[in-house]
């Protein structure tokens, strides 16, 4: 007993010690201040989510249950009948505008193009929908896509799934299970033992799953396709486009470049020589040799996320021109909500700077990170969260 009081008090002092340091005890209250405002509405935005998510779907559960004893609606319009055909069609076929429905009298006639191992899947699906009588199969079947326009891509449906099975879960679904996987993980807590451990274990795991709202697999990076960490949003400042080795030969041109007191002869000998200890540094492994050879294009094009590009104009370590090409190659790519931001007399420190040399960087009469930069930076972190 004295010991766990003697950790209570000592973990209780060096709380009031962080949040009462003279020096950054007012910074450090005012982001936890900030920080329990930020959650407090976070946890209220879910709540709202959660009670708007529950009660439309009781709403839907009460209409369901009153169409089973009323007789209204047993026989709708054709028009009312093919929509509800097509909104369940699109849960079991890989390509559904490919499939044409037409309806008379309760009767739904199905044509189009569809792969034959889609076929039996489709049909049970519309005989299940309200109101179909009878099926019409006209559907041109085939083995592969091979050449026909209407079945080229698309993606693999697994039909209709339960809740908890659905890759995504609805906010009410994720409040359920959360609320039942915490009570679990304490009851095992509590309870110890192994039992304890194993209710404890899958409690944990059904709560991360329903706060995460992605698969457990995801969540700890297991299958070739899944990622232990998202990326939302991406923030480049200064990044290349290029090879780090053209970056070095790019500063090593501009530097002597610069250089007035060199011969034409003098500045090829220090470029070649810039070469050869490049080359030798990318012998060893390590970052240099990483850094010499990483293209960052074609890691940029497969970025889908909102992403802020911030350059300074007379940078002469990474050139403007490189955030130019950055952001052309990720637009390119699909990814339309680049922001691509290049602010004048900005060197690559983020500094004042109208020349932007790397060796007049300790001569500089200011050291401040540039205001319109930052101004920037937070007005797009603002608008993104």
């Amino acid at each position: 007993m004295r010991t766990s009081n003697g950790l209570l008090m000592i973990g209780l002092g060096a709380t009031l010690m962080y949040f009462f340091d003279p020096q950054a005890g007012r910074r450090r209250r005012a982001l936890a201040r900030d920080r329990y405002v930020h959650t407090m509405r976070k946890l209220e935005d879910a709540r709202r989510v959660v009670v708007r998510d529950a009660t439309q779907r009781k709403n839907g559960l009460v209409a369901q249950a009153s169409r089973l004893v009323s007789r209204r609606d047993r026989h709708p319009d054709d028009t009312i009948l093919i929509e509800r055909v097509r909104s369940a069609l699109g849960r079991v076929v890989s390509h559904p505008a490919a499939i044409e429905v037409n309806a008379g009298g309760g009767a739904v006639r199905l044509g189009g193009a569809i792969l034959a191992s889609e076929v039996d899947a489709l049909v049970d699906c519309v005989r299940a929908v309200r109101g179909v009588g009878s099926v019409e199969n006209q559907l041109s079947v085939f083995d592969d896509p091979g050449n026909i326009p209407s079945l080229q891509g698309g993606a693999e449906r697994s039909g209709e799934r339960i809740e908890f099975l659905q890759q995504n879960w609805s906010p009410a679904a994720r409040a359920t299970a959360g609320a039942f996987g915490g009570g679990l993980a304490m009851y095992g807590l509590f309870r110890g033992g192994i039992g304890g451990l194993a209710l404890g274990a899958v409690g944990a795991g059904l709560l991360a799953r329903a706060a995460a709202n992605r698969d457990l697999k995801s969540l700890v990076g297991a299958g070739a396709d899944c990622e232990g960490i998202r990326i939302h949003k991406t923030i480049n400042i200064a990044a290349p486009a290029e090879r780090g080795r053209l970056i070095l030969a790019e500063q090593q041109r501009v530097l002597l470049g610069a250089d007035s007191t060199m011969s034409s002869a003098q500045r090829d000998s220090a470029l070649a020589h810039a070469a050869r200890l490049t080359d030798s540094l990318a012998a060893v492994p390590g970052w240099m040799q990483w850094f010499v050879r990483y293209d960052p294009l074609p890691a940029a094009r497969r970025v889908h996320t909102p992403v802020l590009i911030l350059q300074g104009e007379t940078d002469r370590q990474v050139p403007a021109a490189q955030a130019t090409t950055l952001a052309e190659a990720m637009r390119a790519a699909g990814n339309q909500r680049v922001t691509l931001r290049i602010f004048p007399r900005m060197n690559h420190l983020m500094l004042d700077d109208p020349s932007g040399d790397p060796r007049g960087y300790a001569s500089l009469p200011t050291k401040t990170v540039r205001r319109d930069m930052l101004g920037a930076l937070a007005d797009w972190l603002a608008q993104m969260l």
